[in-house]
């Protein structure tokens, strides 16, 4: 029987693509006032420092950027610093908590705050900053953990089909195969308003060897980088595909029923069966 798992989030995944994820916005630091700048100096040693190894959901990074913009704005009220400023500098340390694979639109975007003069303007381009971010860092999760997906299917004896890779109404599909006909179906939520939800589903068997499969490829996942701390939500479907990722695939790859040998038997033993009353 079939068997579908939804993770409700995922906390954290293992930066395995090799790329520049940091947004240096230093030579605006250089253009701060020495009170703006000083403040920077305090906020900014909190961080850590270097390449990340695990990269915090969304959720978890908006987190650490509010308590950091707190920070900047309950130092430069003491200061009596610009609203202005005070923006710029609670822009540019948020900046060092998300990661990015587009500095240059980022930067566009501070570019644009530096020039907005009253307290509305100020508001509205440090909130369409911090979209920009939380985007691209939501778009940097979900690279990853495309490839630590595909590297669980693998695990697990499955081969990815790379031509199945979509992304529909903001959701991220993709489909692995074994020898046997079977194939595991994983959808990716890649909206960064929510958590990046994670649901798999396994399609075109019959028995139970869909929850044996769907247990080692969530300890491949594991094995991945994938943090999902909370248990996952499992229903098993009888053989109805539950997911639209799973009904797309299966509508375009209709697996053949295989008939059981008493199946295949019953017709001729109906036969007999009327011969033999005939007979009588």
């Amino acid at each position: 029987m079939s068997q579908v798992r939804k993770r409700p989030a995922v906390e954290q995944v293992q930066l395995k693509i090799k790329q520049n994820t940091h947004i240096s916005l230093q030579s605006h630091v250089q253009t701060l006032s020495p009170t703006a700048q000083k403040i920077y100096q305090e906020v900014i040693p909190t961080l850590p420092t270097g390449q990340p190894m695990m990269i915090d959901s969304t959720q978890i990074t908006r987190q650490k950027a509010q308590s950091l913009h707190q920070k900047v704005q309950s130092l430069a009220n003491e200061s009596n610093l610009s609203i202005t400023e005070t923006a710029q500098v609670a822009a540019i340390v948020a900046s060092e908590v998300y990661i990015t694979t587009n500095p240059q639109k980022i930067e566009l975007s501070i570019i644009q705050l530096k020039s907005c003069n009253s307290k509305k303007s100020v508001n509205s381009a440090l909130n369409n900053f911090v979209q920009k971010l939380e985007a691209n860092h939501q778009k940097v999760i979900v690279e990853n953990l495309v490839v630590a997906t595909n590297n669980a299917n693998v695990k697990v004896g499955f081969t990815p089909i790379v031509s199945s890779t979509t992304i529909v109404n903001g959701t991220v599909r993709l489909v692995a195969s074994d020898e046997k006909g079977r194939s595991i179906v994983t959808e990716l939520a890649t909206n960064p308003d929510y958590p990046v939800q994670m649901a798999t589903e396994i399609i075109g068997t019959s028995d139970t060897s869909c929850e044996e499969t769907l247990d080692a490829f969530e300890a491949a996942l594991k094995e991945e980088g994938v943090i999902i701390n909370a248990p996952p939500q499992r229903k098993f479907t009888g053989g109805i595909c539950e997911l639209e990722a799973a009904k797309s695939f299966a509508r375009k790859h209709p697996t053949p029923i295989k008939k059981s040998r008493k199946q295949k038997q019953q017709p001729r033993n109906k036969a007999s069966q009327k011969q033999m009353k005939q007979g009588f």
